[in-house]
């Protein structure tokens, strides 16, 4: 399941993005851009994730690949371990979890 976020930078200028993949120390995201326009976007100022209204995470970005950006977390890995089970309900509905019924 893809998750909405928001890359931001100091100046407010946002990028849609979808979350791709997420751990303590980053995340992978893919920029929700127009035809084209993924190669010319620039993410040199870039500071911020925010995924799905819910949590923020001081970023930098250590690579890209087209629309494909990896992001590594500027705070603590405790930190965003608690922010990411903060997001857990958001991210897998109680319908797809399974559960050990033997």
């Amino acid at each position: 399941m893809r998750l909405p976020c928001l890359l931001c930078d100091d100046n407010g200028r946002t990028v849609d993005c979808a979350l791709l993949d997420i751990s303590a120390i980053g995340a992978k995201v893919k920029l929700e851009l127009g035809p084209g326009a993924g190669e010319c976007v620039d993410l040199g100022g870039i500071r911020r994730l925010g995924i799905a209204s819910l949590v923020h995470f001081p970023v930098e970005v250590i690579w890209r690949d087209g629309s494909v950006v990896g992001l590594r977390f500027l705070s603590d890995a405790q930190e965003a371990t608690e922010a990411i089970k903060r997001l857990l309900p958001q991210c897998v509905p109680a319908d797809d979890i399974e559960t050990d019924a033997a």
